[in-house]
């Protein structure tokens, strides 16, 4: 089979079925899954937008089945994963006797061939009580309107869905549905990837962030979780949500933990970072060696580290809350002095409060404050993020986008130019991510041709 070079795209696919994330209503097609602000309402249900009757059209075969359903529980809204079933079903239905491969991709695969994990999820308490839950509005929503299969094929539904359905995001990695990619749903996991999932609305692709020397699905690995997260973390989501363990490269690295966990060595002479393993043990600096600590530092570890867990908690229930001023005021309190003083800057705790600063800084217009979150992130980012990955590229972009606000022009442009180099592979030059970028490096360059000429 042929090769893949960095940044080529591998392949392209659009989804079984998908479903608007809830929180998107209103703004985006419910079939293209585009931003639009002329959205026309299904007329029947009054749920369902779409941006132009072509899309409307290229939805209704399931929407035709799926419309009473939502019409007769209105004005109450399943939950995404509800409708996702649903759709499942339906097209399950609709496509019985019919070949249900994907005919975008390289890879003939139908539902049928998904796996579903019945065993597991059978013993597995959350997921019987999500599963459960399911059914029961699902039989609301069906009731005198669709057949539903008998609970075990429900039940194989289920565990396919969970198992295998991607997060559609938009070029800021911010999620706008869910959907089933039979073709995409092939490739395995490693927290140290060789290729990149992204979408164009609701079109999956996949490109190859270095050279791969044969392309066929056993030699293609993604990212199915947070790459930020220290190995435990990533492992238990993995084990969670898609029952096995991940034995990668980065998985076997200790060093990247003990560099997500530091903290600033004791010793005044010392620029060095100790570890904390776990609660009471902290692992000799790595400069100095020194592993003798006073009580009195340990208790100021751990009081830092309980405080910054409840604080980044209280931050993420703000955010839902959208309280952005307190959000605001969390992030600052996160990244005190005193914090600072104890909390080493490659701390998983400390990017954390920095990346949510840096947001809320920018949802509030506080360009200053943003800019300065985001140079402090960058170099971290580069540290502990795998090479070429995509959110060290958005990040570029962000910083970038705002010293070209502030007339930082030689560093706007340097960091713009940064972030192209590595969105140029993950995305593509069509990608509108990558369009966008273009145009602020194209305006930054003009703006300072402009500014030579009159210094």
């Amino acid at each position: 089979m042929k090769s893949a070079r960095k940044g080529e795209l591998i392949f392209e696919e659009r989804p079984f079925t998908h479903v608007l994330d809830h929180s998107q209503q209103g703004q985006r097609c419910h079939s293209c899954l585009e931003r639009s602000e002329h959205l026309k309402k299904c007329t029947a249900c009054g749920l369902l937008r779409y941006c132009s009757l072509a899309c409307q059209r290229c939805d209704w075969p399931i929407h035709r089945r799926e419309c009473p359903c939502l019409k007769q529980v209105a004005p109450n809204v399943p939950l995404d994963s509800v409708r996702l079933m649903l759709r499942i079903l339906i097209k399950t239905q609709l496509l019985e006797k019919e070949d249900q491969s994907t005919t975008e991709t390289v890879w003939r695969r139908t539902f049928h061939d998904l796996m579903s994990h019945i065993e597991e999820i059978q013993v597995d308490p959350s997921r019987s009580q999500q599963f459960a839950q399911i059914v029961y509005t699902l039989r609301e929503l069906c009731q005198g309107q669709l057949d539903l299969p008998p609970v075990t094929q429900l039940m194989e539904v289920f565990g396919k869905v969970t198992i295998n359905s991607f997060t559609i995001c938009d070029g800021d990695l911010q999620a706008v549905g869910v959907g089933l990619y039979l073709g995409a749903s092939y490739l395995d996991h490693s927290c140290q990837p060789n290729a990149v999932v992204s979408f164009q609305g609701q079109k999956l692709m996949v490109r190859a962030l270095r050279d791969i020397p044969e392309v066929k699905p056993s030699n293609i690995f993604i990212s199915y979780t947070d790459q930020l997260a220290i190995t435990e973390d990533r492992q238990r989501q993995l084990k969670e949500q898609y029952y096995f363990s991940c034995q990668c490269c980065r998985c076997q690295d200790i060093s990247l933990d003990r560099l997500l966990k530091s903290f600033v060595c004791p010793v005044p002479t010392c620029t060095g970072a100790v570890c904390r393993i776990q609660v009471g043990e902290l692992l000799p600096c790595g400069s100095c060696g020194m592993n003798s600590y006073e009580e009195s530092y340990r208790r100021k570890v751990e009081d830092t580290f309980h405080h910054l867990i409840q604080d980044l908690q209280q931050i993420e229930q703000a955010k839902k809350a959208k309280d952005l001023d307190k959000v605001l005021s969390l992030c600052q309190k996160c990244l005190n002095p005193d914090t600072v003083m104890v909390l080493h800057s490659n701390n998983l705790l400390h990017i954390q409060a920095l990346d949510r600063g840096l947001d809320v800084a920018i949802d509030l217009g506080l360009w200053e404050q943003a800019l300065k979150y985001g140079l402090q992130l960058i170099p971290l980012y580069i540290k502990v993020y795998p090479s070429g990955s995509p959110q060290v590229g958005l990040l570029l972009l962000k910083v970038g986008k705002l010293e070209l606000y502030l007339q930082r022009l030689e560093c706007a442009l340097q960091h713009l130019q940064q972030g192209e180099s590595i969105i140029r592979v993950t995305h593509g030059r069509f990608h509108e991510l990558y369009c966008q970028l273009s145009e602020l490096i194209d305006q930054c360059t003009d703006e300072l041709r402009v500014h030579m000429e009159h210094s």
